[in-house]
């Protein structure tokens, strides 16, 4: 693992909604720049949807309470 890199970003989504109603958010996706989202040659490399998958289920394991 890496320690998280932390940052704000002046792309549009409904966190923004979520901070004004006092819930915390976070956006999390595969990629690691935003440099090339949301643009006209817009990708994210393999290796980075690998990340990130294995992130997001590893974390649903823990949240759901599952044990090996």
């Amino acid at each position: 693992g890496r320690k998280p890199a932390y940052s704000t970003t002046p792309t549009v989504g409904d966190a923004g909604w979520f901070h004004r109603a006092g819930i915390p958010s976070v956006y999390f996706g595969a990629g690691g720049s935003l440099a090339q989202a949301h643009s006209v040659n817009e990708f994210v490399e393999l290796d980075e949807v690998l990340k990130a998958t294995k992130v997001i289920a590893l974390t649903l394991l823990d949240w759901c309470g599952y044990a090996k």
